[in-house]
């Protein structure tokens, strides 16, 4: 028997494989059966919010969070009356794109067990060293508050059940010191809340999703092609700042919601039909949004991609303090290649002990070391640069390129710069770095191999897509 069959009988033995298809509809509004199962009536605050018999707690904390704007709730139910029919339009924006969708109050009930009925997107399983704390593990709870005081900083976190669990006090995840600063404080009472010390809030919660609600800001909504072998398809976004604004970009895939594979850049052009990268201010890979960047006055293209040569549709949103004009521009591999080269050249730092004066090695990364660019430039009039790459870490990594084993070998030849390596991984890993070694030489053979392989100027071949590790003339 496989593992999987295995698993399966024992699942069957439960009586709760295959779910079974037996289950009547009610309707929400007029069924006191359903009553456990209220959101809330009229929600005004965080507070208002119950998560009661629903089993998806996520959904129930978000609800939580938006419930204390006004106007987004305003924004999403066009109508705050009681359908007598049971039916509402609800707007909601989608993979990027708003959208008013229709909704009744009929749900879904079965005779087994109360919540499977519903949709269930987390698991009550406490992980152990947070059950130590009496926490819920793999639970989602609202943020109500943060502050300081003193030299400590602190969260106010709801449990969208309205109570918390058996000997778990509202400080128990703050220091003495703390608590007894908390409760001078004389904070109104929230059903369910707790405070959290920011060092405690780090090392028993995994995830913390931010929505920045900025009802003001401008919105530029399109959606385009990214990435893939270049066939004009894929184009960039030219845009007018008349003044000094803020500005973040977010990026779905409808299709796909792998997270750490997009790439954004935005530089500055002097010439509107210009095909050279400017000023370059940003270039780094994003988790769906960007962080703010300050753009002023002038003309800028922002370039959205991805490094794993694969062609995809993206709803992409431009955020602005202000009101901006933009409009869709060519992309060219050629600006691709220019702009992270730039991008290392300008935000990166030569890797010491691989830089003398006829050769340079150096490597951009971020705060959290999710990826790492490594450029290698070879100075030199008649000798080619040799160097291989080698990838050891515990995590899984994301390759620019296809890999054997981990390993990359390129020959750069003379007066020539190349991007060697694009790597990233998932910042939720724990560690640091991506245990990388490098090994290089000068000489005047012009290939070089791994192992067992033929002898190349690379290895593995790079192909006629992956545009970035393409080598370009020093000027």
């Amino acid at each position: 028997m496989t593992l999987g069959e295995d698993v399966k009988e024992r699942i069957l033995k439960r009586r709760r494989y295959p779910l079974t298809q037996e289950k009547i509809w009610r309707r929400l509004s007029n069924d006191p059966k359903l009553k456990p199962f209220l959101y809330w009536t009229s929600p005004t605050l965080s507070n208002d919010v119950f998560q009661h018999g629903v089993g998806n707690c996520a959904l129930v904390a978000a609800l939580s969070s938006v419930s204390s704007k006004r106007q987004l709730l305003r924004n999403m139910f066009p109508t705050s009356t009681v359908s007598e029919y049971g039916v509402y339009r609800v707007r909601l924006c989608v993979d990027g794109e708003w959208k008013m969708i229709l909704v009744d109050d009929w749900f879904p009930h079965r005779n087994d067990r109360g919540s499977n009925g519903f949709s269930m997107a987390c698991s009550t399983n406490p992980f152990p060293d947070v059950r130590k704390r009496n926490l819920l593990g793999n639970h989602a709870f609202s943020v109500v508050d943060v502050g300081e005081l003193g030299d400590a900083k602190y969260l106010r976190l709801r449990n969208s059940w309205g109570y918390n669990r058996v000997k778990f006090e509202e400080w128990s995840l703050c220091s003495p010191e703390l608590a007894d600063l908390l409760k001078m404080e004389n904070v109104p009472t929230i059903a369910g809340s707790f405070f959290v010390e920011w060092k405690m809030f780090l090392k028993y919660f995994g995830q913390l999703s931010i929505c920045r609600y900025r009802p003001h800001w401008s919105v530029l909504r399109v959606n385009m092609v990214i990435g893939g072998k270049w066939d004009d398809s894929q184009k960039n976004i030219l845009i007018h700042v008349p003044r000094n604004c803020e500005m973040c970009v977010k990026v779905i895939d409808p299709n796909n919601k792998a997270k750490y594979r997009t790439w954004i850049s935005i530089h500055r052009v002097d010439e509107l039909d210009s095909n050279e990268c400017g000023e370059l201010l940003m270039c780094e890979l994003i988790q769906e949004s960007s962080r703010d960047i300050s753009l002023t006055p002038g003309d800028y293209i922002l370039m959205i991609t991805e490094l794993l040569g694969v062609k995809k549709e993206s709803n992409v949103a431009i955020y602005t303090s202000i009101p901006i004009s933009a409009r869709i521009c060519s992309w060219s591999p050629k600006l691709l290649i220019d702009v992270f080269q730039k991008a290392v050249g300008t935000f990166g730092r030569e890797m010491r002990g691989y830089t003398r004066h006829d050769i340079c090695i150096q490597k951009y990364t971020d705060n959290e070391d999710s990826f790492i660019v490594v450029m290698a430039e070879n100075y030199t009039i008649d000798k080619y640069l040799h160097v291989h790459l080698r990838f050891a870490h515990p995590t899984p990594i994301l390759f620019s390129r296809s890999d054997e084993d981990e390993r990359f070998a390129d020959v750069i030849p003379p007066r020539r710069r190349q991007i060697l390596i694009v790597a990233y991984r998932s910042p939720v890993f724990d560690g640091k770095g991506f245990g990388m070694n490098v090994e290089y030489w000068v000489s005047k053979e012009n290939k070089t191999k791994i192992g067992r392989s033929n002898r190349a100027e690379h290895v593995p071949f790079i192909r006629s897509d992956e545009y970035v590790h393409f080598t370009t003339v020093i000027d």
